[in-house]
């Protein structure tokens, strides 16, 4: 037997061999040549490439879905921060029960109809002058930035 000839033994079996995603194997038969295996409905690609591509598309879905938490995340934040701020805002113009409670409400829910910071420190700026208090809007956006970073430390101490 000539050195270059493949003894049974030393041949791998086809059906243990990795496959790519949707890949099956089929024996060619006797007609094409005997032992040959046919890789049937998989892409014509190397097994390499598919798991790369797999590796890939994992890190994408990966990416995905840490970028939806972390946007979950920053809404949550929002909400507490302008929920929180409504309390401040309506404890500092002497609201008290009903009123307190509705004034914080219908600033919490600013971040749900996409207010921007600025048109809300123009809103509790304009509040605070309705109720003939003077305040700056600097202190507002301090304030802001204040329980922006309570609240995304809340957010993040809370188990979801």
């Amino acid at each position: 037997m000539p050195a270059s000839a493949a003894r049974p033994e030393q041949v791998p079996d086809p059906t243990r061999l990795p496959l790519p995603a949707g890949g099956r194997l089929r024996h060619a038969g006797a007609a094409l040549k005997p032992g040959l295996w046919v890789l049937m409905d998989a892409p014509m690609r190397p097994f390499r490439e598919t798991l790369s591509m797999t590796l890939f598309s994992d890190r994408e879905h990966a990416f995905e879905e840490m970028f939806a938490h972390d946007q979950e995340a920053r809404f949550r934040a929002l909400a507490r921060r302008n929920r929180m701020l409504g309390e401040w805002a309506a404890e500092r113009l002497g609201l008290k029960g009903d009123q307190a409670a509705a004034y914080r409400n219908e600033i919490g829910r600013s971040v749900v109809a996409s207010v921007v910071d600025e048109s809300l420190v123009k809103r509790i700026a304009g509040d605070f002058e309705a109720f003939g208090l003077a305040i700056a809007p600097e202190q507002i956006r301090e304030k802001m930035a204040e329980l922006m970073t309570a609240a995304t430390e809340q957010v993040r101490a809370t188990p979801w």
